[in-house]
């Protein structure tokens, strides 16, 4: 009693959970509508539970959204099959068969139908002509399929076999009676021209159908008196090679598919054949939208006057690719060319108006679609019909603001296009008056708009309001004067008298005059600019050579204050550990204002050389001297320094001693080195994470690949604001884990993509990046939007790809250019020759050869006719900052005793790092 006891309390509490399970997924699910595992988790917990009509109504709900698959209907159908025997349950399980076989083509639901059909024949009203239509139509849906088709032949066969029996053994008993003999010669003849329909298409076991059929007919049947079975069989013989490759794979390979379609077209079969198989290859790939969209231009195409075949397809391509807007755009005009009701194509656009895309110029074009056909139908509708169009003009600009701001309809087109209906269709130019001025209130410096504007109102409206358009027109447009003006003076030749066109040429002459000055004005200031930058780089190089006339080994320093008063102009603080960058200043050739020199002085021991520095009395008070940096990129704390006088006046025990603060810093630096030499083949490179960044997170990331020994995660802030630089180390227990790990590249961590790379010394030469390989192609002018997998579809045509490499920033988002390269140089040629200037998204690519420069001219990529990239002039070192970044303050951040300068007469020793400097100093303490 006590077990059964624990058993009953045992089994109320995993009902508890499992119900808790359930009520959590649901609450999921209404929060997150379309995700698609939250439905498949929910249903199977609800089968578990035995909650079949909480399992139907989760069904019903993810039908409604997403296509379900094969398994899905078929368990679905499972569950409901045992209730058909309830009152109505039977029609709603008929309309349960009619939904799946909507969704994918698949020869398992179409045998459980007409094996449902069978068995509840006696149920329908149809009597024995229910399963007869249900095999006719799954043979038009499948049994041209090559591998599987036999299937529903071969039961439709056996079910009029059967009937043919049962007629023969009541013909038995009734010898006498002619109708009964004349159902069985008619059944015969069905079953016969059964046989004949089925030895006419390519299936695979054609051949035992024939021998059945030699044994079933009642005459001598051969080959040759049965032309439509040679003919079958022949076409079988270019089949069977595809169909042996998509039964070996599950599903089918796309590639196989494209190969298998690109046959049927070449030996023009049947449209059918073809449609069936591009079903196929759909159904086991239903995501890919670049088949969807082969597919339905395939049946607009083939099947331009089979309305239900083009509706299903179009329909199905917008339930599996709802993020695709051409899709959508398609369906609703073939529903609008086959007659569908006016509310069936609104109830589309309503739909494709919902959450499906993701950026606004695909949702502008939805909005556009449903505009234009609202349009259309105003025409013939009425006045009704045109408040409703100018709402949804009014509803589509509304949408677009709210969700996406300026960038929702940046050119004003909705607005343009019903201030052009209102004019010309509706005779309404005070509603185009006023849409138009709200787009010029966005765009009154463009000369376009204006022109535009004017042009409506001086066709559909008055010529005076569109010479006063003109007018202000060419005092406000910026962006191209001389076009505004000749709009004007041409309207007045047609259209004014001499005074108004004399008017118009002295408003002409004073406005172009204006621009005139203003662009020599620009000119002259921008020619100022780049003269005044070349004479302070000339400066520069100037100081830095003779700065190098000090006594001593190691040259001079520069020094920089963020507290000075002396910095003028707008000046952005950048903190890099603890130094400071000036950058933007509009006044340059205050720099020197912040520029010291630091003398050397013998010391009274003299040892090696050694100098005691002072500070000379062209230093500002309180400026802060930029120390050397460390081997690991970090800089120094400032010092603050005074000026000669304050030295004077300050205690020796003050000063700042530069050895005793580098001894005191090599013992306290809290920056982490680098992996050592002899684990940089166990080591991976992460760069361009996020400052919020933990180990922990990058554990998780890596942990797949292998045993990870050490993280070392590196934060440099270069201000208060927690931006900097973030970089990290990771280290494995062995080489194993480093392939996986660098198949990380490109991964989102942080809404940003990992930088993945092998680890390597930064004190060994640096392999350039790219290799001169006449097998890559190097392809240019890609738009933004073209991903990685697109490049390899459009680029698969040329020849086999070995690795594509589409350059993104740090932000993941593609730069316009690409690397591919092929197996052999021939594809690559190929590749040039026949999608060189190819178009893609409205833009041509520049497809050549790859053509990377030589490891002088720094590495840049190039590629194609542009030739071997060369730097015009050798810039020199001393107006680069750290990290050979270029300053924006044009300060010197490096010591003097470490940069040479270019060309210089005096480099000829080695060139001495940062690091060495720090040892030095340490070693003469």
């Amino acid at each position: 009693t006590r077990g059964i006891i624990k058993m009953e309390e045992s089994s109320d509490s995993d009902g508890d959970s499992l119900s808790g399970i359930i009520d959590e997924i649901r609450a999921k699910i209404v929060s997150n509508p379309y995700h698609y595992d939250s439905y498949v988790h929910l249903i199977k917990l609800l089968r578990q539970a035995g909650d079949l009509d909480g399992a139907r109504t989760a069904r019903n709900d993810m039908a409604n959204i997403f296509p379900l698959s094969e398994s899905l209907w078929l368990q679905w159908i499972k569950d409901e099959l045992p209730l058909a025997s309830l009152p109505d349950a039977l029609l709603d399980l008929r309309l349960l068969f009619e939904r799946a076989i909507d969704d994918y083509l698949t020869v398992s639901i179409w045998m459980e139908y007409c094996q449902f059909a069978v068995d509840k024949m006696s149920e329908f009203t149809e009597g024995i002509e229910f399963p007869r239509q249900i095999y006719e139509r799954a043979i038009t849906a499948v049994g041209l399929h090559t591998s599987k088709g036999s299937l529903v032949w071969n039961s439709y066969r056996e079910f009029e076999m059967a009937v043919f029996q049962s007629l023969q053994e009541m013909q038995v008993h009734e010898t006498t009676d002619s109708e009964l003999k004349s159902q069985v010669e008619t059944q015969f003849d069905k079953i016969d021209k059964l046989f004949r329909r089925q030895l006419a298409v390519p299936l695979i076991d054609i051949e035992d159908t024939f021998q059945n059929y030699q044994s079933f007919s009642d005459k001598v049947i051969t080959e040759e008196s049965l032309p439509a079975y040679t003919r079958a069989k022949k076409r079988l013989e270019h089949l069977i090679k595809y169909e042996e490759q998509l039964v070996s794979s599950s599903p089918g390979s796309k590639d196989t598919y494209t190969k298998y379609l690109d046959e049927l077209k070449r030996l023009k079969e049947e449209s059918t054949l073809i449609d069936l198989v591009y079903q196929r290859a759909i159904s086991d790939h239903p995501l890919d939208s670049g088949l969807w969209k082969h597919y339905i231009t395939f049946l607009s195409d083939n099947f331009v006057g089979v309305a239900p075949l083009l509706l299903k397809g179009h329909k199905q391509a917008v339930r599996n690719c709802p993020w695709i807007v051409d899709f959508w755009i398609a369906y609703v005009h073939i529903q609008e060319k086959v007659g569908v009701s006016h509310e069936e194509i609104i109830a589309t656009f309503e739909k494709s108006v919902g959450d499906n895309f993701s950026q606004s110029k695909e949702y502008l074009q939805v909005w556009m679609a449903y505009c234009d056909y609202l349009r259309r139908k105003a025409y013939s509708l009425g006045e009704g019909e045109v408040n409703d169009l100018r709402r949804l003009f009014r509803r589509a600009r509304e949408y677009l603001d709210t969700y996406f701001g300026q960038e929702g309809d940046p050119r004003d087109i909705l607005s343009q296009y019903q201030a052009s209906l209102e004019a010309r269709c509706y005779g309404n130019m005070e509603e185009a008056r006023i849409l138009w001025d709200d787009i010029m209130s966005r765009h009154g410096r463009e000369a376009d708009y204006w022109l535009k504007y004017a042009n409506l109102e001086r066709t559909y409206g008055d010529l005076a309001l569109c010479r006063k358009l003109l007018q202000r027109a060419v005092n406000s447009a910026s962006d191209d004067s001389e076009k505004v003006c000749d709009e004007l003076l041409q309207f007045e030749r047609e259209q004014g008298t001499l005074e108004t066109f004399e008017s118009a040429v002295k408003r002409c002459d004073s406005q172009l005059q204006r621009v005139q000055e203003r662009r020599e004005k620009a000119f002259e200031k921008e020619q100022f600019r780049k003269e005044d930058k070349k004479q302070q780089r000339k400066e520069r190089r100037k100081g830095t050579k003779s700065d190098g006339r000090s006594t001593g080994k190691h040259g001079n320093q520069s020094f920089v204050s963020p507290e000075s008063g002396n910095l003028s102009g707008k000046r952005k603080r950048q903190q890099f550990g603890q130094v400071f960058f000036d950058e933007g200043r509009e006044d340059e050739k205050k720099e020197d204002d912040i520029l010291v020199t630091v003398k050397k002085r013998r010391t009274d021991s003299g040892d090696n050389g050694m100098t005691k520095e002072s500070i000379s009395e062209t230093q500002p008070q309180g400026t802060v001297s930029l120390q050397p940096t460390t081997s690991e990129g970090t800089s120094q704390p400032p010092v603050v320094m005074d000026t000669e006088e304050n030295v004077m006046e300050t205690d020796e025990s003050e000063k700042f001693n530069p050895l005793q603060w580098l001894a005191t810093e090599e013992k306290t630096k809290k920056v982490k080195k680098k992996p050592d030499k002899v684990k940089e083949d166990h080591t991976v490179f992460v760069s361009n994470l996020t400052f919020s960044t933990t180990e922990q997170q990058l554990r998780d990331v890596f942990n797949h690949c292998g045993e990870i020994s050490d993280v070392r995660l590196i934060k440099t802030r270069k201000g208060g604001d927690g931006r900097g630089n973030v970089y990290s180390y990771i280290e494995f227990s062995d080489t194993e884990p480093i392939k996986q790990a660098l198949l990380m590249d490109r991964n989102m961590l942080n809404n940003k993509p990992l930088f993945v790379s092998p680890f390597k010394d930064g004190t060994k030469e640096t392999e350039l990046k790219y290799t001169n390989n006449k097998a890559t192609v190097y392809i240019s002018n890609i738009p933004h939007d073209v991903t990685q997998q697109q490049l390899e579809e459009i680029f698969t045509q040329a020849g086999v790809i070995k690795e594509v490499r589409l350059v993104t920033n740090r932000q993941g988002r593609s730069k316009g250019f690409a690397y591919i390269e092929y197996i052999t140089e021939s594809s690559a040629n190929t590749a040039v020759i026949k999608l060189d200037n190819h178009f893609i998204s409205g833009k041509k690519l520049n497809v050549a050869i790859s053509n990377p420069p030589s490891k002088s001219t720094g590495g840049k990529p190039q590629g194609g006719p542009q030739g071997s990239w060369k730097p015009k002039e050798p810039l020199p070192i001393s107006s680069f900052g750290i990290g050979g970044r270029k300053s924006k303050s044009n300060i010197t951040l490096v010591p003097r005793a470490v940069v040479r300068s270019v060309g210089s007469e005096h480099d000829t020793g080695s060139k001495m790092s940062n690091e060495d400097f720090r040892q030095m100093l340490l070693k003469k303490q």
